[in-house]
């Protein structure tokens, strides 16, 4: 429900009955206090589609492109290599062992792989931006987006968010190593494992 009886917004936009901002409660009421789709969904749909149409659906794709296969043509290369090193050092190779190497691993190489391609990230995220922020100005393509953000930003602009991203995307490519390690899948879908 969207309606909040506690909003302390002091009235302003507010529906008098329940606390909140008039487009939320309206929404609301028509659906029995329980929305079908978010109205915020909507309403980024719609603005999608206003500006540019089903395509507008694909903006910012080459620079998603150019974040995801580089990160992925670096990312398995890498972690064989650290595996692999993390073996000869470890002095045993038990289950155990196995299993805290592929989570270092697979962690380690995603934080690394995360921030050398943040500045494909930045670009794709500020491409797909539907609401600009004041002063913030809407990018014409990959090109302008680069050109801009140096000119007005420089260099290290691009590096915006990098430790975010090597915090959110080390551990998940770590615990996804771990997963394939322990067989999740192969469990799931009844596949053995000793073929």
């Amino acid at each position: 429900m969207l309606c909040n009886s506690n909003n302390d917004s002091h009235g302003v936009g507010q529906d008098t009955d329940a606390g909140c901002r008039t487009s939320e409660c309206a929404a609301d009421k028509e659906l029995g206090g329980k929305p079908a789709i978010d109205s915020r969904f909507l309403t980024v749909v719609t603005t999608i589609l206003k500006s540019g149409g089903p395509l507008g659906f694909y903006k910012g794709y080459a620079a998603t492109f150019w974040r995801d296969v580089p990160f992925t043509t670096m990312y398995f290369p890498m972690f064989a290599k650290l595996r692999a090193a993390c073996f000869r050092l470890a002095d045993s190779t038990g289950p155990y062992t196995q299993l805290w190497v592929n989570l270092f691993s697979g962690t380690t190489v995603g934080c690394i792989g995360a921030v050398l391609v943040t500045p494909a990230d930045v670009m794709k995220t500020r491409l797909q931006t539907t609401t600009k922020g004041q002063g913030e100005k809407a990018y014409k393509g990959i090109m302008d987006a680069i050109v801009t953000i140096m000119k007005h930003e420089g260099p290290t602009a691009f590096f915006k968010g990098g430790a975010c991203r090597a915090m959110v995307i080390g551990p998940v490519y770590g615990i996804a190593q771990l997963v394939y390690f322990i067989g999740i899948g192969e469990y799931l879908l009844g596949v053995d494992k000793t073929n």
